[in-house]
């Protein structure tokens, strides 16, 4: 087995519609817990931006749905690297919204008031979500969770 890590960078189609993103949560969390992948995805109602982590096949299994998803679109590859250890090992998938706690650190690493994920680079993208994870509570009530 190879330990791998995908973070990517998104936009909403115009076939996405604001109930999907629990659909995606769903299902994201659902496939994850059987293939062992943890992530973390940040949206801030125009783009994504994800990382997932686990086996390299399953990762690029997982990395193919979401390039196929429709509700995607300007799916751009960040970073694909094998990895030592999970940054995210406790999360099949967690969520985090843009908030107003949220939005400095993009202007810190993106280096731009307006999120754009596409115009980080991965060693920004990788620093961003680690610092998005102390938003990560138990009980946080901005934070839509769930446990590998």
């Amino acid at each position: 087995m190879y330990l791998t890590r995908l973070i990517y960078a998104s936009r909403i189609s115009d076939v996405f519609v604001p109930e999907d993103l629990e659909s995606i949560l769903q299902q994201s969390r659902s496939i994850n817990q059987i293939n062992h992948i943890s992530g973390l995805l940040y949206f801030n109602r125009n783009y994504f931006l994800q990382c997932i982590e686990g086996d390299r096949t399953d990762v690029n299994n997982t990395y193919f749905r979401i390039v196929n998803d429709p509700r995607h679109e300007s799916v751009t590859l960040l970073e694909f690297k094998e990895v030592s250890e999970r940054a995210f090992s406790k999360w099949s998938m967690a969520y985090i919204p843009e908030t107003s706690e949220s939005i400095p650190l993009f202007e810190h690493y993106g280096k731009s008031s307006k999120f754009e994920p596409h115009t980080l680079t991965a060693k920004d993208a990788f620093n961003m979500m680690l610092a998005l994870k102390s938003f990560i509570k138990e009980e946080g009530a901005h934070i839509i969770q769930s446990r590998i």
